[in-house]
C-alpha cells in the first residue's frame, strides 16, 4: 500500500539500493511467508526476484543472521565480505545525499 508517494515503502527501498548498487542480482529481500506474493509482484519492474522467506517472524537481528546464514551457505558469499541491510518500513530523504552516505560507509568497511 503506498504511503509517501505512489510507490510502496518496500518499493521505495529497492530505489533507494539501486542508486547504491544499480545489479538488482545483487538484492536480496528477506521476507515473510504471507507476505512473499505480493512483494514479488510489487518488484516485478525492478527485475527483483531473490526472496529468502523467513521460516518463522522473530525480529530483525535473526532475520539478519537468517539471511547472512543464507548469503554464505546458498549464495557462496564470504564470511567477511560487506552486506547493506536496508529496512523497508522507513522513509529516507533526499535519497542522493542518503546514497553519498551509503558509499562512504561502504568505502571505510571495505578497507
Amino acid at each position: 500500500m503506498p504511503l509517501i508517494n505512489e510507490k510502496t515503502l518496500l518499493q521505495n527501498t529497492v530505489e533507494r539500493i539501486l542508486q547504491i548498487d544499480k545489479d538488482p542480482q545483487h538484492i536480496f529481500i528477506s521476507i515473510g511467508t504471507a507476505h512473499r506474493d505480493e512483494s514479488l509482484k510489487q518488484l516485478e519492474s525492478y527485475n527483483v526476484d531473490k526472496m529468502i522467506t523467513e521460516p518463522e517472524r522473530r525480529n530483525t537481528a535473526s532475520a539478519i543472521a537468517y539471511i547472512i546464514k543464507y548469503l554464505e551457505d546458498k549464495e557462496k558469499v564470504e564470511s567477511d565480505s560487506v552486506i547493506l541491510v536496508c529496512p523497508s518500513d522507513h522513509h529516507i530523504a533526499p535519497v542522493s545525499k542518503y546514497a553519498s552516505c551509503i558509499q562512504e560507509g561502504l568505502q571505510y568497511a571495505q578497507e
